[in-house]
């Protein structure tokens, strides 16, 4: 059996699907499957995966559990029944792994058999895969698992997750319940029964765009991180409160500047204002939204000889 088996859901993801099985395919570490389920997609997705079984062996389509779109968790659950390998690698339809990303995770947790779970630093790139910014997350179990309490996900990159099968085996993989955040619930209980750790190396390029699900937070997903934290902080005997996870908000509003920056050199001033309206409304405190606001309006040097006149640093 391969040593690692990849993981993807998709859906209509048949813009950026061919970039990331590429980046998957040329590996310098081959030993690997991918294990791929089409979430009741409406575009030519299926077909994309089925000429890319023609090219390489080493992609399996996985029959979806509906013809609809299930959602993540239940994907990633059903597509964990058919793996036997000893790690899982996650990785996203409209993302891409750099070549020694395997290897490279590989070796990393063969040479620490307490860590359960391995993520990397990124490459933030737009829609086009222009580079917008590096993300080099905390590497030590004790920052990530803090963040993480934090209601910061983002710690750790999902599609950068690379775990031992029985690490996820031992805690009954995903939830189903939550049906957004589901990597943030995984990692709580990950961290339970070992160690989460970061590489300081880039090993994915991390596709930011107006369609990703983590840009695109609903009602439910906060209510979703609410109630995992809840039960995380309680299983620690820990107490809970809104205070706890200020960070979020931010993490959330540093997000939508990340997009509007994005929006802002596409020339794009109707989504470059949406997403700071977004920013603003996640930690209206932060006075860093309110600049990138009148940056919108005035421009970024008098808003600077603005903030610089009335004493503002």
């Amino acid at each position: 059996m391969p040593k690692i088996s990849v993981i993807v859901a998709v859906n209509n993801g048949e813009t950026y699907l061919p970039d990331a099985l590429d980046s998957i395919l040329g590996q310098t570490f081959a030993d690997f499957e991918v294990l791929i389920v089409d979430d009741g997609s409406t575009d030519n997705t299926k077909q994309v995966i089925l000429d890319y079984i023609r090219l390489d062996s080493r992609i399996k389509i996985i029959e979806s559990l509906a013809q609809h779109s299930v959602g993540l968790t239940r994907c990633l659950n059903h597509l964990l029944k058919f793996s036997e390998s000893e790690y899982i690698a996650r990785m996203d339809a409209d993302d891409i792994c750099l070549p020694h990303r395997f290897e490279r995770q590989l070796q990393y947790m063969r040479d620490r058999p307490s860590v359960v779970c391995l993520g990397s630093a990124v490459e933030h790139i737009d829609s086009a895969g222009e580079s917008l910014r590096i993300e080099i997350n905390p590497c030590e179990h004790a920052e990530i698992e803090r963040q993480l309490l934090c209601g910061i996900g983002g710690s750790l990159r999902h599609p950068t997750a690379f775990i031992r099968r029985k690490a996820l085996h031992d805690i009954g993989a995903y939830c189903e319940k939550y049906r957004t955040a589901q990597d943030l619930d995984l990692y709580l209980r990950l961290a339970r029964v070992g160690e989460l750790a970061n590489t300081q190396e880039i090993l994915l390029r991390y596709r930011i765009h107006a369609q990703s699900t983590n840009f695109s937070r609903t009602d439910q997903q906060d209510l979703d991180v609410d109630a995992m934290l809840r039960h995380a902080y309680r299983v620690r005997s820990m107490r809970y409160s809104r205070k706890s996870i200020a960070w979020r908000f931010s993490e959330r509003m540093d997000r939508r500047l990340v997009l509007a920056q994005a929006a802002r050199e596409r020339r794009d001033k109707l989504q470059e204002l949406k997403f700071v309206i977004q920013a603003i409304q996640a930690a209206p405190w932060r006075r860093r939204g309110y600049y990138f606001l009148a940056e919108c309006f005035v421009g970024k040097e008098i808003t600077r000889k603005l903030a610089e006149i009335g004493g503002v640093k």
